[in-house]
């Protein structure tokens, strides 16, 4: 039982790995100069 909370953790801190990384490309570029 140990295994499965173990993998979930693990791809909850990839997420936050991939999240953290593409939060600066898209603050760098919002939505909105896209949209003007």
């Amino acid at each position: 039982q140990g295994a499965p909370v173990t993998t979930v953790i693990g791809d909850a801190d990839r997420m936050k790995s991939i999240l953290a990384g593409a939060s600066p490309v898209t603050f760098s570029i919002p939505p909105m100069l896209q949209g003007v």
